[in-house]
């Protein structure tokens, strides 16, 4: 089932998923001193009366409201006379109603509108791995926890559920699928940023020590997850070809992976101008796990932890059983699925926690005259 991701994938709808994925926000939030430290230089050199901001992959919104506040502080301090604009983008399975919901305050999450009311939003339906700006119009721009996600899985997994536990043909495949669609994502922003515009991207990556979101010392959540599946096979919840057919689109890249496009001087996407200007991997702690240390109480983190993993697991692997089933059947299997990790989790909580290994990366569209333009085209 090599499907287009853009056919299937949404974070799961209703305000779920920001309700539920408090560890995105952190690591979100975690971003800022790198952006602050970035803006502030590409605001030196802007003069223009407005200042163009976009969120590529944002979900429904709610997890990046505190960080634009803070953004959006940073430039009204030196430009307090300014208009700002931000487009938001994700795939057009995404809940837009929910985001919008979100940027005017209608959720429980505190929007930036009520402390920068004029800032100006809007919203696209359009993969980030195409261009989806106008060429040289944008100012900021920012990813997180979304460009691992690519425009296909190239190949079923035949062992696995995920590509951290591909191995030989099956690896190297999302391997290359992922420097095709990384080379296309930063390509893209090359070309809407203005001279100059600053990129910041969090993506969950493999840091030096080997650790990935999901395996960061505690359990091997993809394991578990896949031999749940695998379970299912065995007992005729799930076929072989239903397994088989179960592949997450995403590929966990190095930092040797992201850096390379932009220092590469061979690159395409380095001689369109984009640069490197810092990169460096964290881990951020769960913070479910981290409030279980201390209040102990197994049901509660349960019914806080789970939830945050099946906002964004569900698709994927509901995208795996035949559609030749029902509805209600295919819900079925899912609701089967986080049943048993649940009963999972109850009976050894400690290792658990869903915590993140992230690249943050901060590149910057550097001048590039016409002449060099051409040549490099």
């Amino acid at each position: 089932n090599t499907a287009d991701t853009k056919t299937f994938l949404a974070m799961k709808h209703g305000g779920y998923y920001s309700n539920a994925a408090a560890g995105a926000e952190d690591v979100i939030l975690g971003a800022f001193d790198l952006i602050q430290r970035s803006l502030d230089i590409t605001l030196v050199e802007h003069d223009a009366k407005s200042f163009r901001c976009a969120d590529f992959g944002c979900a429904d919104g709610g997890t990046s409201l505190k960080m634009w506040a803070r953004v959006f502080s940073s430039i009204a301090e030196k430009r307090p006379s300014i208009d700002l604009e931000l487009f938001y983008d994700d795939l057009p399975n995404s809940d837009f109603n929910q985001l919008f919901r979100s940027v005017h305050g209608l959720t429980n999450f505190k929007s930036y509108l009520q402390e920068f009311p004029s800032v100006l939003t809007f919203a696209s339906a359009n993969s980030f791995h195409t261009q989806v700006l106008p060429e040289a119009s944008l100012d900021f721009g920012f990813s997180a926890l979304a460009s691992h996600y690519l425009t296909k899985p190239p190949c079923n997994i035949s062992n696995h559920i995920h590509m951290v536990g591909a191995e030989g043909d099956e690896r190297a495949n999302f391997q290359e699928q992922g420097k095709l669609d990384w080379e296309r994502f930063l390509g893209s922003r090359a070309l809407e940023l203005k001279r100059n515009g600053t990129l910041c991207v969090v993506n969950p990556g493999i840091d030096k020590d080997g650790h990935h979101l999901g395996n960061v010392g505690g359990v091997h959540l993809w394991n578990i997850f896949n031999d749940i599946w695998k379970k299912f096979v065995n007992d005729g919840v799930i076929t072989e070809t239903e397994y088989r057919s179960t592949n997450f689109p995403q590929h966990y890249r190095t930092v040797a992976e992201c850096i390379e496009p932009v220092t590469d001087p061979k690159n395409a996407v380095f001689r369109s101008g984009l640069r490197l200007e810092h990169v460096e991997t964290r881990i951020v702690r769960c913070p479910k796990a981290r409030a279980f240390t201390e209040h102990r109480d197994v049901d509660r983190f349960v019914n806080e932890y789970v939830p945050s993993l099946r906002s964004w697991i569900e698709p994927t692997m509901l995208k795996g059983i035949s559609l030749n089933r029902p509805s209600n059947e295919r819900n079925s299997i899912i609701d089967k699925l986080f049943e048993q990790f649940t009963e999972h989790v109850k009976i050894k909580p400690d290792g658990h926690g869903f915590d993140y290994c992230d690249v943050y990366m901060i590149c910057r569209r550097a001048y590039l005259p016409k002449a060099a333009a051409r040549l490099n085209a």
